[in-house]
């Protein structure tokens, strides 16, 4: 008896540690500062690492901060060039990934001014971020560093792309370079296709010692590649993976390995996807999700959005459709769990030792930026493992899945040696970024804390007629988007209340921007049943 009652005390308590998961949306904004998120990851002490670049023109650094399990923030550091080096501009890292030894390693590029080329940089530092070791990498043309993976020998390998413009238009190559434990160069190679770009966006060493690398292949149309190779850099295989229409594109994100080969997130045909290979790169299965979604090149090329794969197996994956985020988790055969939009441009997401899901991307949301520009800006979200969160995580949706039909097609690759060290040293220096609560900006709207209830929007939401209401000036101007982007009405208003009738525009999610007569904007959503 006894025993029977411990093990409801034990199930009760698990019960209600499970229930109280911890859910937020913060913000990290600078006004003088452009604030750039390209990666994410848990650290190890149960807060999170967020890469990226900190812009104030004319000086561009790499940026790296950190924030605790509850998205406050802890600490900021920001790489530009030492006094006795070349100055950079458009410094960003692209990805970071922890160590064997409980350390971090960051790949990135910035745009030597002397040289007039981007070049490559690897910078492996503590968790707290103090500098361990830093390695740049130059190559023939423009280098570009999207991805690092640590190697079973403790070294690191990295891919990206070089690229260059010729009179008949840009030429790409992918890069592959394999660093020693110390961040020494071992080897650099570019590999190429005849007639088209090829890219590399991700790199993994497979559990049978090789490498493999995945990316995109731009020609007339855009299609994805798998490309294995040993562990030093000779071709084994290499698969593209596109669709029999040259107007549909098929642009690979992320992959995992699995017991049985590798899933990949993907955008097949503009709708977020899930893939299925064996390890041979053979399609055992394509999901596509009736979400409407683009790859996020459509508004930061080179920048891809990654695939968690969760504890019980299944996976969480984020996507985008322009004017707002989404959040998928499916079981480990792709069939949806749910579906939530969220206020975020998303780029990472990854399971945290409590079962939420981390969230973190970019804003202000809409592009109304040429009129009225905001500074980009970090956004975090935390929703529980359901997918439910607070006011920036919203409309759950049901997601049918159908299959399209890849057709997969072997590809020659030529492999050459090239690349070489650089001689770019960097100053690292401390940099407190302010945060807020709650969504990023919508529209390129102003802080919604400063101009907190300046506009009422009700009933929202409604069923056709919404009422807008003007709290500190009844002069401006009103403008609905639709959720293609497209302004529906643009009206001045001259009257406290305005009232809309967006019934026959149809149901679905509408965005607002009200600009009052100084210039100042606030902006939201409005949901027609």
């Amino acid at each position: 008896m006894k025993k029977i009652i411990v093990l409801l005390i034990v199930a009760v308590c698990f019960g209600n540690a499970y229930s109280q998961q911890n859910t937020f949306s913060k913000v990290l904004v600078d006004t003088s500062s452009y604030l750039y998120e390209n990666a994410s990851l848990p650290s190890f002490d149960g807060g999170h690492l967020i890469v990226g670049s900190l812009d104030n023109y004319p000086f561009y650094k790499g940026l790296v901060a950190k924030v605790d399990a509850n998205g406050d923030f802890v600490w900021a550091k920001a790489f530009r060039n030492s006094p006795s080096s070349p100055e950079l501009s458009y410094f960003a890292f692209s990805s970071i990934i922890t160590t064997q030894d409980s350390s971090c390693l960051l790949s990135g590029h910035f745009h030597n001014l002397q040289s007039e080329k981007d070049e490559g940089v690897c910078i492996k530092m503590t968790s707290e971020g103090d500098t361990l070791w830093t390695t740049t990498l130059v190559a023939e043309d423009n280098l570009v560093l999207n991805s690092v993976c640590q190697t079973s020998d403790s070294g690191y390998v990295v891919t990206g792309n070089v690229n260059w413009y010729e009179s008949r238009g840009s030429i790409k190559k992918l890069f592959v370079a394999k660093l020693s434990r110390e961040g020494i160069l071992e080897w650099s190679k570019e590999y190429t296709i005849s007639g088209n770009r090829i890219n590399g966006y991700k790199i993994i060493q497979t559990g049978d010692g090789n490498l493999i690398i995945t990316g995109n292949i731009v020609g007339y149309y855009n299609k994805s590649f798998l490309l294995k190779m040993t562990a030093t850099g000779a071709v084994l295989w290499a698969k593209e993976y596109g669709l029999d229409s040259v107007y549909e594109n098929v642009d690979f994100q992320d992959m995992i390995e699995t017991d049985s080969g590798f899933v990949i997130h993907s955008f097949v045909n503009d709708h977020a996807a899930l893939i299925k290979t064996d390890t041979a790169g053979t399609v055992v299965w394509e999901k596509s999700y009736n979400i409407p979604s683009m790859p996020p090149s459509v508004w930061a090329p080179g920048l891809k959005m990654n695939l968690c794969q969760l504890n019980n197996g299944g996976f969480a994956f984020v996507t985008f459709n322009s004017f707002d985020g989404g959040i998928v988790k499916t079981d480990s055969s792709g069939n949806p769990a749910f579906f939530y939009h969220i206020i975020l441009i998303p780029i990472d997401v990854y399971e945290t030792n409590s079962k939420e899901l981390f969230i973190t991307g970019g804003g202000p949301l809409i592009g109304a930026k040429g009129i009225y520009p905001d500074p980009p800006e970090i956004g975090i979200i935390q929703v529980d493992s359901a997918g439910a969160g607070d006011e920036c995580v919203w409309d759950q949706s049901p997601v049918s899945v159908y299959s399209d039909t890849l057709i997969v097609t072997p590809f020659n690759v030529t492999a050459a040696d090239a690349g070489s060290n650089g001689n770019i040293g960097f100053d690292v220096y401390a940099v407190s970024i302010p945060q807020r609560i709650g969504c990023v900006d919508i529209i390129s709207s102003t802080d919604e804390n400063k101009i907190k209830n300046a506009i009422k929007v009700y009933p929202n939401p409604a069923n056709g007629l919404v009422t807008f209401e003007s709290i500190n000036d009844k002069t401006g101007r009103l403008l609905i988007f639709n959720t293609l982007g497209k302004n529906i009405i643009n009206q001045k208003t001259e009257n406290y209340k305005t009232t809309l009738d967006l019934s026959g525009y149809g149901a679905g999610i509408y965005y607002y921007q009200f600009i009052d007569k100084a210039g100042r904007s606030v902006g939201g959503k409005v949901v027609i049943r």
